[in-house]
């Protein structure tokens, strides 16, 4: 009889399709509690120590004043200003149209985040650094296609909050949970108690393991964090109660190894990969005079083209996006000078960019291309392109 009135709390609609999952979790206790034990057995954390380590790299970044990412909103009013010394007040509102436009403005003026006050670019594509954050703390790819190490994984931000800048890269606020279970956590806390308990129990353990507010506290000593990590919304009734369940559970995982964590790849995986790819020999490259990888190079720049994104364009003329991207050298596009035969060449005068006019022309602009192409590069240039033309 008990047992039928906590079905009924947590699912008021009597179709839900969660049944069909939770129908395989009904042995020798109640299915809701085998579930979140379950989803929380799966889901997987980074280590204390990976996370205070990014923590004072932020704090580096902020002490610079350094522009940190946010994911792109339509309600930028909401959340960011910016400078405009031609007004008398210095400072106005911004509203961009879509991401592109917000990217190109975040190049040449500050964006500023209006909770915290700090500099803040937007995101390429709504989780690149994030993805950028995981693979430094642990040397793994998640959420990048094909050549993903992690598969089957979603990104999940626990607290939200993507549009500060202090939450959306933060590895405290960041989990790895497995496809078939990460709608969950996308769901509102309104869709049903397991829900709510579920995300309440995430916060929970993240509290324990990292005290984010207290690393939130050294980044900024104004930045108000009063109650941002308080378990909130929970049942009228008997709050205490729930909180005292939410908070205890969340220890108990933590304390029995349900918790799991992502551990950095171990340096052996490290040095087999690095030595593949040394090993690379010439026959195995992409000749820098082959028709098909010119013509693959030249056809995949026109996909670009046609999106119309100029932010991405920008992005392969920048030497350093290149190299973190797709591990190439040298800047995919070069903008072409006349009568500059060095403009072609590496700093040793070998030759890195095609001449016999394979050129790509983009924004009254003409570039020249890298000819200097692997496999390994031509695949991840290739599903780059490919994420962002299906954006």
């Amino acid at each position: 009889m008990k047992k039928k009135k906590t079905e009924e709390v947590l699912y008021k609609s009597e179709i839900d399709g969660m049944e069909s999952l939770l129908a395989v979790f009904d042995n020798n206790k109640d299915k809701f509690d085998e579930f979140i034990d379950h989803f929380f057995g799966n889901v997987k954390f980074f280590h204390k120590g990976m996370v205070e380590k990014q923590s004072k790299t932020i704090l580096e970044k902020i002490t610079q004043d350094e522009p940190l990412p946010v994911r792109f909103s339509l309600k930028t009013k909401k959340y960011f200003h910016y400078k405009n010394e031609s007004m008398q007040s210095g400072i106005s509102k911004k509203s961009f149209k879509n991401k592109s436009d917000a990217q190109a403005f975040t190049l040449g003026q500050e964006l500023i985040h209006n909770e915290t006050g700090l500099n803040v670019c937007i995101d390429k594509d709504g989780n690149y650094f994030v993805r950028k954050e995981i693979f430094d703390a642990v040397n793994y790819r998640v959420s990048q296609g094909a050549i993903s190490d992690i598969k089957n994984y979603m990104i999940c931000h626990v607290w939200g909050e993507t549009a500060n800048p202090l939450f959306f890269t933060s590895l405290w606020n960041v989990t790895l949970i497995p496809n078939y279970m990460s709608f969950l956590t996308d769901k509102p806390d309104e869709n049903s108690l397991l829900v709510k308990k579920i995300k309440d129990v995430l916060k929970a353990i993240c509290i324990e393991l990292y005290k984010p507010e207290e690393l939130i506290k050294s980044y900024k000593s104004d930045y108000n964090t009063s109650g941002v990590f308080l378990i909130k919304e929970v049942p009228k009734t008997d709050d205490c109660k729930y909180i005292n369940e939410v908070t205890s559970l969340a220890k108990r995982y933590l304390e029995d190894g349900t918790v799991k964590f992502m551990d950095k790849k171990s340096t052996i995986e490290q040095e087999i990969e690095k030595k593949e790819s040394q090993n690379v020999t010439e026959s195995n490259a992409i000749s820098s005079d082959s028709l098909e990888n010119k013509d693959f190079i030249v056809l995949q720049l026109k996909k670009l083209a046609d999106v119309d994104d100029e932010m991405l364009i920008l992005s392969l003329a920048d030497t350093k996006e290149c190299k973190d991207k797709f591990d190439v050298a040298f800047s995919i596009l070069r903008e072409f000078i006349p009568n500059d035969k060095s403009v072609f060449e590496d700093n040793l005068g070998r030759q890195r960019y095609y001449k016999k006019d394979t050129f790509f022309e983009y924004n009254d602009k003409k570039y020249i291309i890298c000819n200097h192409w692997y496999k390994k590069q031509r695949d991840l240039f290739e599903l780059w392109v490919y994420d962002n033309i299906n954006l």
